[in-house]
Parts: C-alpha cells; sequence; structure tokens
C-alpha cells in the first residue's frame, strides 16, 4: 500500500520514466494485482498504471485507467490532473517532462 503515499507514488513514477521494461513489468503487475487491492488503495495503483501507460504514449489505457480511478475515488488528485490532460489532447510528451523536472529524490521529500 505504499503506492498511496503521494511521494512513494510521484518517486515510483520518475523512476519508471527512464526504465522502459521495468516500467512495463511494473504496470503488468499492478494490473495483475489491482483486484486484491483494498477499495482504499486502489486510485492509486490505477493512477500509476494509467501514468505508467501515458508514459508509453498509450493514451486510450490511460483513460481507461484513470476514469477506474476516479471511480474509486472522484477526488483523486492526480487522477483527476492526468484525466483533463488527456481529454483535452495534452501530448505524452508533456506528461515525460513534468516527471523530468523533478529527481526521485525531491519526490520522496514531497517536492513533486
Amino acid at each position: 500500500e505504499l503506492i498511496s503515499d503521494f511521494r512513494i507514488r510521484d518517486a515510483l513514477l520518475r523512476r519508471l520514466l527512464l526504465e522502459d521494461d521495468l516500467r512495463r513489468n511494473v504496470r503488468g503487475q499492478l494490473l495483475t494485482a489491482i483486484g486484491h487491492v483494498s477499495q482504499s488503495h486502489r486510485s492509486a495503483w490505477l493512477t500509476v498504471m494509467g501514468g505508467c501507460a501515458w508514459i508509453d504514449g498509450n493514451a486510450d489505457f490511460t483513460g481507461i485507467a484513470i476514469d477506474c480511478a476516479l471511480d474509486c475515488d472522484p477526488m483523486y488528485g492526480l487522477a483527476r490532473l492526468l484525466s483533463r490532460a488527456i481529454r483535452a489532447g495534452v501530448p505524452a510528451q508533456v506528461w515525460r517532462d513534468s516527471l523530468s523536472a523533478v529527481t526521485v529524490e525531491e519526490c520522496l521529500a514531497g517536492a513533486a
């Protein structure tokens, strides 16, 4: 349930930005495990899955994951932000650039 801590979530997304194989592996593991995650933590997991998919340029999967995250928690901040960006047609490169703007350490400190 560590992913539910926004600092861990953001640091994970930042770390996965540059590691394609690891990112796909983590996304697959999250997808496999999501049915076993408590309802209170699902939004975070789904948002990480969606964020990873958007890094890969898969806006369709991102939209599905983010919609599911918002079904679990309509006020989940990062899911709301990603939902707006996807619906506005923001290119995936903007997401990658925003993740690149911070370090993993800064994310863990809550700066992201």
